[in-house]
Protein backbone atom coordinates (compact mmCIF):
# COMPACT_ATOMS: atom_id res chain seq x y z
CA UNK A 1 0.00 0.00 0.00
CA UNK A 2 2.79 2.45 0.88
CA UNK A 3 4.39 1.82 -2.53
CA UNK A 4 1.26 3.16 -4.28
CA UNK A 5 0.95 6.43 -2.36
CA UNK A 6 4.00 8.16 -3.89
CA UNK A 7 3.11 7.35 -7.54
CA UNK A 8 -0.50 8.38 -6.91
CA UNK A 9 0.64 11.70 -5.42
CA UNK A 10 2.88 12.30 -8.44
CA UNK A 11 -0.06 11.76 -10.81
CA UNK A 12 -2.24 14.19 -8.81
CA UNK A 13 0.57 16.77 -8.83
CA UNK A 14 1.06 16.40 -12.60
CA UNK A 15 -2.66 16.82 -13.33
CA UNK A 16 -2.94 19.83 -11.02
CA UNK A 17 0.09 21.47 -12.66
CA UNK A 18 -1.36 20.95 -16.12
CA UNK A 19 -4.64 22.67 -15.20
CA UNK A 20 -2.82 25.52 -13.46
CA UNK A 21 -0.65 26.15 -16.54
CA UNK A 22 -3.69 26.19 -18.83
CA UNK A 23 -5.58 28.58 -16.54
CA UNK A 24 -2.74 31.11 -16.37
CA UNK A 25 -2.48 31.21 -20.17
CA UNK A 26 -6.07 32.49 -20.35
CA UNK A 27 -5.43 35.57 -18.21
CA UNK A 28 -5.62 38.86 -20.09
CA UNK A 29 -2.59 41.10 -20.27
CA UNK A 30 -2.79 44.21 -18.13
CA UNK A 31 -2.28 47.45 -20.02
CA UNK A 32 0.09 50.07 -18.64
CA UNK A 33 -1.24 53.60 -18.77
CA UNK A 34 0.94 56.70 -18.87
CA UNK A 35 0.40 60.45 -19.01
CA UNK A 36 0.51 61.70 -22.58
CA UNK A 37 2.42 64.92 -23.24
CA UNK A 38 1.81 67.26 -26.18
CA UNK A 39 4.86 68.85 -27.77
CA UNK A 40 4.70 72.65 -27.75
CA UNK A 41 7.76 73.05 -29.95
CA UNK A 42 8.93 71.15 -33.02
CA UNK A 43 12.57 71.98 -32.25
CA UNK A 44 12.73 71.55 -28.45
CA UNK A 45 11.39 68.19 -27.16
CA UNK A 46 11.54 69.50 -23.55
CA UNK A 47 8.73 71.98 -24.18
CA UNK A 48 5.69 69.83 -23.47
CA UNK A 49 2.28 70.13 -21.91
CA UNK A 50 0.51 67.38 -19.94
CA UNK A 51 -2.67 66.27 -21.69
CA UNK A 52 -4.37 62.90 -21.13
CA UNK A 53 -4.02 59.20 -20.40
CA UNK A 54 -2.40 57.03 -23.03
CA UNK A 55 -1.13 53.47 -23.18
CA UNK A 56 2.47 52.23 -23.42
CA UNK A 57 1.63 48.95 -25.18
CA UNK A 58 1.34 49.20 -28.96
CA UNK A 59 -2.14 49.38 -30.42
CA UNK A 60 -3.18 50.21 -33.97
CA UNK A 61 -3.65 53.91 -33.17
CA UNK A 62 -1.27 56.49 -31.70
CA UNK A 63 -2.51 58.51 -28.74
CA UNK A 64 -3.76 61.97 -29.73
CA UNK A 65 -5.30 64.97 -27.98
CA UNK A 66 -9.01 64.20 -27.64
CA UNK A 67 -8.34 60.79 -29.24
CA UNK A 68 -9.31 62.23 -32.64
CA UNK A 69 -7.28 61.90 -35.83
CA UNK A 70 -6.79 65.68 -36.07
CA UNK A 71 -5.46 65.95 -32.51
CA UNK A 72 -1.75 66.43 -31.83
CA UNK A 73 0.19 63.22 -31.13
CA UNK A 74 1.05 62.59 -27.48
CA UNK A 75 4.33 61.26 -26.09
CA UNK A 76 5.84 59.84 -22.92
CA UNK A 77 8.64 61.70 -21.16
CA UNK A 78 12.05 60.05 -21.15
CA UNK A 79 14.64 60.28 -18.36
CA UNK A 80 15.84 63.65 -19.74
CA UNK A 81 12.34 65.20 -19.53
CA UNK A 82 11.92 65.09 -23.30
CA UNK A 83 8.55 64.07 -24.70
CA UNK A 84 9.78 61.79 -27.48
CA UNK A 85 8.50 58.26 -26.74
CA UNK A 86 5.34 57.48 -28.76
CA UNK A 87 2.25 56.43 -26.84
CA UNK A 88 -0.88 54.67 -28.06
CA UNK A 89 -4.63 55.09 -27.77
CA UNK A 90 -5.74 53.46 -24.51
CA UNK A 91 -7.68 50.21 -24.59
CA UNK A 92 -9.41 49.51 -21.28
CA UNK A 93 -9.93 45.83 -20.41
Amino acid sequence: MKKLILPAMMVVLAITSAFTTDFSADKKAVNTFETGWKRLSTTNPKQCEEKEECQIETTATVCRVGQVISGAQLYKMNANDECIIPLYKPVHN
